[in-house]
């Protein structure tokens, strides 16, 4: 059984020919940035939000332990410092990034013209998420260590690599903030 083939290749469709609903939407994939941005970092700021949640419980339960029932539990400080205190203050770095909430001078920036300003924030930005991302690039071979020869903690029970996991993937999660930034700063023309 033969089937025909038609070599015809398909022609692209003549711009005058489409209707309203077949053109694409220019801002659509812009809109669809936007919910991703504003999900990831709303989804980082609960997970940090809990992170703290869990530094509170660990450190309250530590203390409880140790005056109440003369317990000691050094595995529980290090949940808190190897781990949760890493998590919390990485992925906190990487909410206030996209804020823009973290500590600046602009003394010196509002004294600059609206254009000027937009211009310093244009580069600080991009100075801010290269550094990001080279920091984040050099600790993963901390990980990659931690991992590979099998470290744990002090206590022996947990392996640090998860604590160390946090600067690389917090790192990046800012850059990715500051890139969302520069992002807004650089569609909005009339500047910050």
């Amino acid at each position: 059984m033969h089937m025909a083939h038609n070599s015809r290749r398909a022609e692209p469709p003549n711009d005058h020919a489409l209707s309203e609903s077949t053109i694409i939407n220019r801002k659509e994939p812009l809109a669809i940035l936007d919910a991703f941005d504003r999900s990831l970092f709303q989804f980082l700021g609960v997970v940090a939000s809990i992170a703290f949640s869990g530094m509170l419980i660990t450190i309250s339960a530590s203390v409880l332990l140790r005056e109440a029932f003369h317990i000691l539990a050094p595995w529980i400080d290090e949940i808190t410092l190897y781990y949760l205190l890493t998590w919390y203050v990485f992925l906190s770095a990487a909410v206030l990034s996209r804020r823009t909430a973290h500590i600046s001078v602009d003394v010196f920036y509002r004294s600059l013209t609206p254009s000027i300003q937009r211009l310093v924030a244009i580069a600080i930005t991009i100075v801010c998420a290269t550094l990001c991302v080279y920091l984040s690039s050099v600790s993963i071979r901390f990980v990659t260590v931690a991992f590979e020869q099998g470290q744990t903690s002090e206590s022996g029970y947990l392996p640090i690599w998860i604590g160390y996991l946090s600067v690389p993937v917090g790192l990046g999660l800012t850059a990715l903030g500051y890139i969302f930034n520069l992002m807004y700063i650089l569609r909005d023309k009339r500047g910050q």
